[in-house]
Order: structure tokens, then C-alpha cells, then sequence
């Protein structure tokens, strides 16, 4: 394993090919990362519809989370760009300005839409197509699953988009740190499964989540999976990706910031030093004025 200064270094270098690549390139791996999600939530949605039938929630939701994190997994080893994920991996060339911002912001809100776009492909050519998603359980489960998603507060979806995106974005900065397949495996295993099994929101598993629910018949308007699911969630999503992570590794780990805080602290001791001395010169020099104790 890398340590937590080798591993924000890796981040860096990482996040600095994903925005440079060439546009086509980032559609293609935004797109995939959309792709390996939903799929990822498909897979959770069937095994939860069917331990449903046998098994109480919690364990229901256990299972679902066991077999959720195979989409982020995914996305990991094939070096998709997810939004969730770029939350984190943008905040170096944003705060440090190495690379246009504009173009940083650019790659950031082009993953949520194209992510979206993926979504929609496994929505549309996977589960809307299939008889057996259309029949009971898995049918029937979807759609409680779509209307939960939407019945809840404001204030309690941006709280719980908080909580996915930081377990997300921990599972992320594990991968970078692991060496070897198996390690990037369990690394972000674990807390993709934590924060499935805990009931917390993912903007871009909730586009499958909520539009396959529509599909089935789920009782939810657009406005309601825009404005009472995706809107929060994204935004809590985000602040988690930006601050919990990204901002938190940046003061850590980050080289440029730490020789910053350390020259305007030898700048400050060295004030405090001057200032210092001219005190203990003026009481041994007791003709000394007040005004040459202001002078420089």
C-alpha cells in the first residue's frame, strides 16, 4: 500500500490525465462508468427483490449491499471516470489553478450528464427490455424502491448524498493506494458495500434506481426524481467528494501548499523574532523613543 502522501501524489498525476484526455476519450469512460453502475444496481435490485420474499429487510439490504459495489469495482479497474469520484480528484487542479478551471469544472459537470447517459443505456437496452424485469418480484420491488427514493425530506437526501459519496470517495482513495488487483478490490468493496447497506443516496445509482422504477410502473413524476432526489443527493454528493476527501487530503498532502504554509510561517517567526529583538533593545536602551520602536 502506498502511504497517504504517495497515494494523493498518484491522485494528482491520475486526475491530470483524466481532464487533458481528449473529449471523445472522456464521453467513452463516462459513459462506461454510467454503464458499470447501473449494472451494479441491477445486480442489487434481483438479489434484493428475492431475499425479500425469505429474509427481513435489514438482511435484505445486507445482500443488496454485498453485491452492489461490482459497478464501482468496475469502474476502478477499467479507469471509467465517475462524477462521484471526480468530486474528490478535482480539487487539487482547482485549488492550485496547475490546470484551467474552467476546463476542471468543464470535466466535472460533462461526468454527471454523460454518466447519466449510461444510466439510461442500461435502463433502456438491459432492464426495460427484459419480460422478467417486468414481472413480479423484481417488478413490484423496483417500484417501492423508486417511490422510497423520492418520500423522503430535503435536508435528510442531501444528508444521506453526504454520507454515500464519503464512503465513495474513501473506497477511491483506497484504490489509488493498492498495489495489486485484489487490494484495489477489497478496497472499495468495503465501503461501497457500507454506505448500500446503510440506505445512503448515490446520484448516479439513482438514475437507475428511480427512471428502471418508472419504468415499472413506479408512481414518480420527473419533477419529483429531479427535484426531490437527484438535486440534493448530487449536491450532498458533491460536498462530501470536495471537502471530506479532496479539500482534506489538499491541506495534508499537498506539496505546493504545505511550502506555502511553511514559508508564510518562517515569514511570521521571523517578524515575531525582529520584533522581539527590538523590544529587548529599546529596554536596554532606555533613550530609545517610541517612534524608532515603530520604525523597521
Amino acid at each position: 500500500m502506498s502511504s497517504p502522501a504517495e497515494t494523493y501524489t498518484t491522485m494528482v498525476d491520475a486526475t491530470r490525465k483524466k481532464i487533458l484526455a481528449p473529449w471523445h476519450v472522456q464521453v467513452l469512460q463516462y459513459d462506461s462508468a454510467g454503464c458499470y453502475v447501473a449494472l451494479g444496481g441491477l445486480l442489487a435490485v434481483t438479489f434484493e427483490a428475492g431475499f425479500n420474499q425469505v429474509a427481513s429487510k435489514p438482511v435484505t439490504m445486507l445482500v443488496g449491499g454485498a453485491v452492489f459495489p461490482m459497478g464501482l469495482i468496475a469502474v476502478v479497474l477499467t479507469g471509467a471516470n465517475l462524477f462521484t469520484g471526480n468530486c474528490m480528484y478535482v480539487v487539487p487542479s482547482l485549488l492550485n489553478g496547475d490546470l484551467p478551471r474552467l476546463r476542471v469544472v468543464g470535466f466535472l459537470v460533462l461526468s454527471w450528464f454523460t454518466n447519466f447517459t449510461g444510466c439510461l443505456i442500461v435502463d433502456y437496452v438491459i432492464s426495460f427490455s427484459g419480460e422478467w424485469v417486468q414481472s413480479d418480484p423484481l417488478a413490484s420491488w423496483m417500484r417501492s424502491v423508486a417511490e422510497g427514493k423520492v418520500s423522503h425530506s430535503w435536508s435528510t437526501t442531501f444528508v444521506r448524498g453526504i454520507g454515500a459519496n464519503w464512503l465513495v470517495c474513501l473506497a477511491m482513495w483506497q484504490a489509488l493506494a493498492a498495489k495489486d488487483g485484489v487490494s484495489k478490490f477489497f478496497g472499495v468493496w468495503f465501503p461501497v458495500f457500507a454506505f448500500t447497506a446503510i440506505g445512503f443516496e448515490h446520484s448516479i445509482a439513482n438514475m437507475f434506481y428511480i427512471i428502471s422504477g418508472m419504468q415499472v410502473g413506479a408512481k414518480v413524476s420527473i419533477g419529483q426524481f429531479l427535484l426531490n432526489n437527484e438535486v440534493p443527493v448530487t449536491l450532498g454528493n458533491f460536498l462530501a467528494g470536495f471537502l471530506c476527501l479532496g479539500v482534506v487530503a489538499w491541506l495534508s498532502y499537498d506539496p505546493r501548499f504545505q511550502e506555502t504554509k511553511h514559508n508564510q510561517l518562517l515569514e511570521v517567526g521571523s517578524k515575531f523574532a525582529h520584533e522581539g529583538t527590538t523590544v529587548f533593545s529599546s529596554k536596554s536602551n532606555p533613550t530609545m523613543t517610541t517612534g524608532s520602536l515603530l520604525e523597521p
